[in-house]
């Protein structure tokens, strides 16, 4: 039986790249700010903004500026991951509207001392561009962790919910990689964990929000795809996979993910390609940031 003083125990810093979000950094910060649980520090990376992103984000008491001027989501991460000073690191994006429980569900998925790493889903709109409150679906989210949880035969992790223990951050450091043309940073971590024998859930119950509507871009989608690859290739170079201590989910757990998630990958692909001659429509329009999101 997991103790309430174990769970209150915890200590959780949230860290937030962002990269000229000031359409969304009210929003994640209010819901931050509206937790049943607080969390002991909120750090947000500034990751050289030209908007008014950290002028908003300023504006909230309980927020922390970390500077990194080398661009990317992974050096992003990095600054922010080593800034943190609590027991556990949580991970969003700007975009991220956390759940008002998701600092005390945090703590409770890691109140199981074992625990090294969780990731979380995503609500994000039923249908793209169609914003309706009660029209949202963790569908996409789900989908995508059945195929990459079966395509690494593990769980890894989603950078806009996720969380990492501290220890297994220090643990993992060293070997991350900074290069986001050569893996999906979150991906990359959570193999070097499960690598090392780490632990890492998918907590379904941990949930954000997001409209999702820059997944369904299409040139994203592809370069998602090649990450996807090459994230493996440099892993299968590392030898990662090789390893005894590796975690691995098995044939008969990833076979549902193979053959569930085929129908919602192709579903999202091809939702991506028929909106692609309308987005670049608009994106040369009204820009990328109003359009996109």
């Amino acid at each position: 039986m997991i103790s309430n003083m174990s769970i209150k125990a915890l200590t959780v810093s949230i860290v937030i790249p962002v990269y000229n979000e000031e359409h969304h950094i009210d929003g994640c910060l209010q819901a931050i700010a509206a937790q049943t649980v607080m969390p002991d520090e909120v750090i947000v990376v500034d990751n050289n903004c030209t908007d008014k992103t950290i002028e908003k984000a300023r504006k909230f008491p309980f927020v922390k500026i970390v500077r990194e001027t080398r661009q990317g989501h992974a050096p992003a991460r990095n600054a922010g991951f080593d800034a943190a000073t609590s027991e556990i690191i949580g991970r969003i994006d700007a975009e991220s509207l956390i759940a008002k429980n998701w600092v005390e569900r945090l703590k409770f998925s890691f109140s199981d001392d074992s625990m090294a790493a969780v990731t979380g889903l995503g609500q994000t709109d039923f249908m793209p561009r169609l914003h309706f409150a009660h029209a949202r679906s963790t569908l996409a989210c789900r989908g995508y962790y059945w195929n990459v949880h079966a395509y690494f035969n593990t769980i890894t992790t989603w950078g806009a919910n996720m969380a990492v223990r501290q220890n297994w951050w220090q643990r993992v450091r060293k070997d991350v990689q900074s290069d986001d043309k050569l893996v999906h940073e979150d991906q990359d971590v959570a193999l070097l964990i499960a690598g090392e024998g780490g632990i890492v859930k998918q907590d379904n119950q941990l949930l954000i929000t997001t409209k999702g509507q820059t997944y369904l871009y299409f040139p994203k989608i592809l370069h998602y795809l090649r990450l996807l690859y090459t994230t493996k290739q440099h892993h299968k170079h590392l030898g990662t996979f090789d390893k005894p201590t590796f975690q691995r989910l098995g044939f008969f757990h990833t076979l549902p993910g193979w053959l569930a998630g085929f129908v919602p990958g192709i579903l999202f692909f091809l939702t991506g390609l028929l909106f692609w001659p309308l987005d670049a429509i608009m994106i040369e329009r009204i820009g990328s940031k109003k359009w996109l999101h």
